[in-house]
């Protein structure tokens, strides 16, 4: 009875010991905000992963922009576009992004006007967030003050 107790303890140590075990704490990464502004071709609050020029030039041909149009050198680079379906009065920050659990997260913060008077626009905001190409999933957090 021992042998088997002791079989059964030892099996169960090496089932919960895995060197490879990622860690959950949170890595922030590296990233440049280099596009943002008012546009008007999308209606709802969506956000895009965009890792290559075919599906960049097919976001812009839909998003209408009101700025300069985002290019980046997608063999080292992706963006992460955000579209805010928020009053442009709003401020949309990036509040932080960092890896975790094998994915990258994404934590978009709007803040609501105050009692500033703002003429309403269909559409709202885009961010395009730059950051290293990877191949990890995304999700982006929308919070609101």
């Amino acid at each position: 009875m021992k042998t088997i107790t002791l079989l059964f303890i030892s099996l169960m140590f090496i089932i919960g010991c895995d060197v490879e075990d990622e860690t959950n704490d949170p890595a922030n990464i590296y990233y440049n905000l280099a596009f943002q502004g008012i546009q008007t071709g999308v209606l709802y609050q969506q956000h895009h992963i965009v890792r290559n020029q075919t599906h960049l030039s097919s976001l812009l041909a839909t998003s209408e922009l009101m700025g300069p149009e985002p290019a980046t050198d997608f063999n080292s680079n992706m963006f992460i576009v955000v579209f805010s379906a928020s009053n442009p009065c709003n401020t949309t920050t990036v509040s932080s992004v960092y890896e975790l659990s094998g994915s990258i997260k994404v934590n978009i913060n709007i803040s609501t006007a105050g009692s500033e008077v703002c003429l309403p626009v269909i559409g709202g905001t885009y961010m395009f967030i730059e950051l290293e190409q990877a191949t990890k999933p995304v999700s982006v957090n929308f919070e609101f003050e």
